[in-house]
């Protein structure tokens, strides 16, 4: 504001690069918030990962309200940990988006469950949709990144899939490993 103010009674010429100045600045500023939230999601850190999920399947609903979206949360641990929140999260994302995409379908699951014998966090997402052939699949970005986000916290990650029998996604990751730096997904 101090730039617009101390250019209002200058020459035209030198107010209007001072407002193009201030206009190029407040995109930049949209731009890296954008990135910032999309690196760093706002909906985990304020709702926690179910409540971050379960927004998220709100919107999709109301996106999509021919398609059935239903949720199962079972007993969670009450610290899943920074690093694991992230990538169940960016994991769900990712296959909601790829399922909206690709699978007509008329019902997604998700489930997250905690094996505590094992103290291993499990989520799935599947489809009723239109299935592929699994060697068909083409491992792009988005499927490449959800397995090295799981695999990075020591997880695995598994997709099941056939022509007419819809699309399958687990990933399980440990809860019990140390988080060490460096490993922050």
């Amino acid at each position: 504001m101090g730039i617009r103010n101390a250019s209002a009674g200058a020459q035209p010429t030198l107010h209007s690069a001072a407002m193009n100045v201030i206009q190029l600045t407040d995109r930049v500023y949209g731009v890296v918030r954008g990135m910032t939230s999309r690196l760093r999601p706002v909906a985990l850190d304020e709702l926690g990962l179910v409540g971050a999920l379960e927004h998220d399947l709100m919107g999709w609903r109301q996106r999509l309200p021919a398609t059935r979206f239903t949720l199962a949360i079972g007993e969670l641990p009450p610290d899943i940990g920074e690093s694991v929140a992230i990538a169940m999260y960016r994991v769900a994302q990712e296959g909601l988006t790829n399922i909206v995409r690709h699978a007509e379908a008329r019902h997604v699951k998700v489930e997250l469950d905690f094996a505590p014998a094992s103290a291993v966090l499990h989520l799935s997402l599947q489809d009723d949709g239109r299935g592929v052939e699994l060697k068909a699949i083409q491992h792009g970005l988005g499927l490449l990144g959800m397995r090295e986000r799981i695999e990075a916290l020591g997880g695995m990650f598994c997709i099941e899939t056939q022509p007419a029998q819809g699309f399958r996604l687990d990933a399980s990751v440990p809860l019990d490993r140390p988080e060490r730096c460096g490993e922050r997904v």
